[in-house]
């Protein structure tokens, strides 16, 4: 599945070669240090992401809104996914 396909706001974006322009969207509008990105592979609403140092973050409404996963006590630090499959 391609970014198009997975994210409709990016339907009528502007392309540059084979990419797409990528919007900065974090806490105070702030650009982050994102890492790690997983989408569900059964609801593809739901979508991780991970940052560098701004911690674990969970949308179930295909990226509208977002919450903090990552508690303050945790290290803010992700740096990828290991995601185990359930049969």
């Amino acid at each position: 599945m391609t970014q198009k396909n997975h994210f409709p706001e990016l339907q009528n974006q502007k392309k540059s070669g084979d990419y797409y322009y990528w919007r900065n969207r974090a806490p105070f509008n702030i650009g982050g240090r994102t890492r790690a990105l997983a989408i569900d592979r059964v609801n593809e609403n739901v979508i991780l992401a991970g940052g560098v140092s701004g911690g674990l973050w969970r949308t179930e409404d295909g990226g509208v809104n977002w919450r903090e996963v990552t508690r303050s006590f945790q290290s803010p630090s992700v740096i990828r996914f290991v995601i185990k499959k359930f049969v």
